[in-house]
């Protein structure tokens, strides 16, 4: 039931090379043709852009509709490596949706941890992300999410190291991997399977089970809905990544299971937790002035300095671009607000970036119910409030009051 497909350095493609060259930089990088594969020689050197060069391998002609990749799960690279330095492999798979002024498309990003000389890199489609840059470069992107419906492009890059350094790169070939079923279709017709079966075992078990099956209900509609508030596909879950590749705390992947867990205790036992949201102020001046390595930093700085001044059963989450959100387990309202108010206190006293003071706003609200989307949007709301009331403050969700308010 599998069919792969395959593109080798021997297909005869029209391989070409990028480099940082566009963006202002000064890193050289030239293709070398050998028997069995394509060679990109790169010399990285600084410059006030992020250096880079790449492979661009096509995978379908310009004119032509890209392939369409969503039966495919599986991609293994057969590369050779070597670099003067330590450094990653991004890999990229350009996804073309037309947008003038985006040639390349979408790019869906995998990174690989190379060693030094030949090796098949085995990845999953579905452990691609989409980087925070191509978010912030595609504003008018309706949609921050993978898609891989037409692909135009491989492009095989150098990774995050700045160091000025020598870089070889060897493609040889690509395999993809799939199914003949897909596995939306094979998931349909075990849920269609799982309800026959449910109905027949409810139905004989009805009186005895009926307060059991209740709650189990209750139980899956509640992870449903968490499932569908942090935009997850169920599939994803146990290949995904639990925590943010820039801060280190978690993501909206490693939430999920925090939230089961607080809703869960909620339910059973009634216990209260509480929820900070917290956002950077005027954040995009950092990244317009300084640069997005600077605001990178900053956001790196920000999460460690935060779980330095939080319990060991609190939850740090990077929530997204600039904002966190910190789950605080058997907490009630008025410690979480005492809590942001200690953190917002420390982090305006506290030089987080070389170039420029920092400050943060604060939105706190307790869960009062089972539904997570109405938890966090009063946490939202209140966030929002703090920041129409001069930022560097704390709001407390249905408070009128600002707990603390330092005009910015």
């Amino acid at each position: 039931m599998n069919y792969r497909y395959l593109v080798s350095a021997a297909s005869d493609l029209p391989i070409s090379m990028l480099n940082d060259e566009f963006n202002g930089g000064v890193s050289i990088a030239s293709l070398e043709a050998q028997s069995n594969k394509i060679v990109l020689n790169c010399q990285i050197k600084k410059s006030s852009t992020f250096p880079f060069c790449s492979l661009m391998i096509p995978l379908a002609d310009a004119s032509k509709q890209g392939l369409d990749l969503s039966r495919f799960d599986r991609m293994k690279l057969t590369l050779e490596f070597k670099s003067t330095e330590p450094d990653t492999i991004l890999v990229y798979l350009l996804n073309d949706e037309g947008r003038a002024g985006n040639i390349h498309g979408r790019a869906n990003m995998h990174t690989l941890a190379p060693v030094t000389g030949i090796a098949d890199y085995e990845m999953n489609l579905a452990g691609f992300n989409l980087p925070s840059w191509w978010i912030f470069a595609h504003p008018e992107a309706t949609y921050a999410g993978l898609r891989f419906d037409n692909i135009k492009y491989l492009q095989i890059s150098t990774g995050d190291n700045t160091l000025e350094r020598l870089v070889n790169i060897g493609f040889i070939q690509m395999e993809l991997t799939g199914k003949w079923i897909a596995a939306k279709d094979l998931y349909l017709v075990l849920v269609i399977f799982w309800l026959v079966f449910s109905v027949v075992h409810a139905i004989y078990n009805l009186n005895k089970l009926h307060q059991e099956n209740k709650q189990a209900r209750k139980r899956e509609a509640d992870l449903a809905q968490i499932n569908k508030f942090l935009s997850i596909e169920k599939e994803k879950y146990e290949s995904m990544a639990k925590h943010d590749a820039l801060t280190g705390c978690l993501n909206r992947t490693g939430l999920r299971d925090v939230l089961t867990r607080v809703i869960d205790l909620y339910i059973r036992k009634n216990n209260i937790s509480s929820l900070i949201l917290l956002d950077i102020d005027h954040f995009k001046r950092i990244n317009d002035l300084f640069g997005h390595a600077e605001g990178d930093a900053v956001l790196i700085e920000l999460s460690r300095f935060i779980q330095k001044h939080i319990r060991e059963d609190d939850y740090l989450v990077r929530w997204g671009g600039e904002e966190f959100a910190i789950i605080c387990c058997n907490t009630s309202a008025k410690g979480a607000v005492g809590l942001a108010e200690n953190l917002r206190a420390l982090i305006a006293g506290h030089k987080l970036s070389s170039k420029t003071a920092i400050t943060c706003s604060f939105g706190v609200a307790e869960l009062n119910s089972s539904k997570v989307n109405d938890w966090f949007k009063r946490a939202d709301v209140a966030l929002y409030l703090a920041k129409a009331n001069g930022r560097n403050g704390v709001v407390l969700a249905n408070e009128s009051h600002l707990s603390h308010n330092t005009p910015h």
